[in-house]
């Protein structure tokens, strides 16, 4: 079962990497589908790990809010509706950063 964000994502122009924990050298990882990417997670073998250097998502996600694990650019991407909302109710301690296009 493929959960959070693999669903909704774009993997032919992500980009997926293995890292090394200990020495930090990567590779890239051809991953196509969603399913790909929780097979590669579970045979990753300590020291190393899945990590996604560039997530591409798809164009007609229904979600607001989206949980990213794995990532470095934030863990969290909303729409503009809940960002607008969260600014509008003067939220504090948040910080809205754009993504690349």
């Amino acid at each position: 079962m493929v959960n959070g964000f693999a669903r909704d994502s774009n993997f032919k122009e992500s980009i997926i990497e293995i890292v090394h924990r200990q020495t930090d050298d990567s590779r890239i990882v051809d991953i196509s589908a969603a399913l790909a990417f929780e097979s590669a997670i579970k045979k990753a073998v300590y020291p190393e790990y899945i990590w996604i250097k560039k997530l591409v998502l798809l164009e007609d996600i229904n979600q607001h809010l989206v949980l990213i694990d794995r990532f470095d650019h934030g863990k969290y991407l909303m729409s503009e509706v809940i960002k607008n909302e969260m600014e509008a109710a003067d939220c504090t301690g948040v910080r809205f950063d754009p993504i690349d296009s």
